[in-house]
C-alpha cells in the first residue's frame, strides 16, 4: 500500500485505486485475524479521521460508510458478533472485571505511576514491565529524560501535522496515519512508537524519506506556489 503511495502514476489511476482499497481490506482482516485491540481501536480512529477530514474524497468516504453499516448488519448474525466482540475485544473474559478486559494494564499503569511518584528525577531503571509506554518511560527513566522520549516519539506525527498543508505530497497524509496508530499503540504497549524490534519501522521511514525530500526541495511549497 505504501508503495502505490511513493510511486504514483497518474495513468492508471482506476487501477491504483482498485489494489489500495484490495490492499486496506486485506490489511484490516489481518489486523483483525491478529486479534491485536489497540491496533483495531487505531484503525478505527483512523477510519473516522478521514471520514471526517475535508481532502477525503465523497467515493472513499462513501465506502467507510457502507463499510460500516455492512459490518453492523454482519453483526446481527450470532456467529460474527460472538466473534468479534465476545472473541476480539473482549478476548473471551469477563465484563465485570475492567482490570481483566485490559489484561492486567490497570494495575500496571497504577503500580508504574506509584513509582514514578517515588523516583521523579531519574526513574527507577528498568525494573519492571508497563504496557503503557507513556507511562513506562517515566517510571523507568523520570520526568525530563521520560518527557523527552515522549517528544521524541511523537514527533513524527507532530512534524506530519505542521507541515500538511505546506507540502503537497500523500505520502506526508500516510506517515501521519502511521505515526498516530502506533502512538495510539503506545497506551496500550511498553514500546510503541519505538518497537519492539521493527515493529514501527514504517513510520519512521516514512519520516526519514520525507525529511530528506524536504531537504532536497523536492516538494511544493503552497506559499511559493501563490508567490
Amino acid at each position: 500500500m505504501i508503495l502505490l503511495y511513493l510511486s504514483p502514476a497518474p495513468k492508471y489511476k482506476k487501477l491504483q485505486i482498485f489494489f489500495r482499497v484490495l490492499l486496506a481490506a486485506f490489511f484490516f482482516y489481518v489486523i483483525v485475524g491478529m486479534r491485536c485491540r489497540s491496533m483495531l481501536f487505531a484503525v478505527l480512529v483512523t477510519l473516522a479521521i478521514f471520514l471526517f477530514q475535508r481532502n477525503t474524497s465523497n467515493g472513499f468516504k462513501l465506502v467507510i460508510v457502507l463499510g460500516a453499516f455492512a459490518l453492523l448488519i454482519a453483526m446481527q448474525n450470532e456467529a460474527v458478533y460472538d466473534k468479534l466482540v465476545n472473541g476480539i475485544l473482549l478476548g473471551g473474559r469477563e465484563t465485570n472485571d475492567v482490570n481483566d478486559l485490559t489484561s492486567g494494564r490497570l494495575v500496571q499503569i497504577a503500580r508504574g505511576w506509584e513509582l514514578f511518584k517515588q523516583n521523579l528525577l531519574f526513574g527507577t531503571g528498568d525494573t519492571g514491565t508497563v504496557d503503557c509506554f507513556f507511562i513506562s518511560v517515566l517510571m523507568q527513566y523520570g520526568a525530563p529524560l521520560g518527557l523527552c522520549l515522549m517528544i521524541l516519539g511523537c514527533y513524527p506525527f507532530i512534524w506530519g501535522v505542521y507541515n500538511y498543508k505546506r507540502i503537497k505530497s500523500p505520502v506526508c497524509m500516510v506517515m501521519i496515519l502511521c505515526a498516530m496508530m502506533y502512538i495510539i499503540g503506545g497506551i496500550f504497549e511498553e514500546n510503541a512508537p519505538f518497537g519492539p524490534g521493527t515493529r514501527c519501522y514504517i513510520s519512521w521511514f516514512l519520516f526519514g524519506y520525507l525529511r530528506v525530500q524536504q531537504a532536497n526541495g523536492c516538494f511544493v511549497e503552497e506559499s511559493h506556489e501563490k508567490n
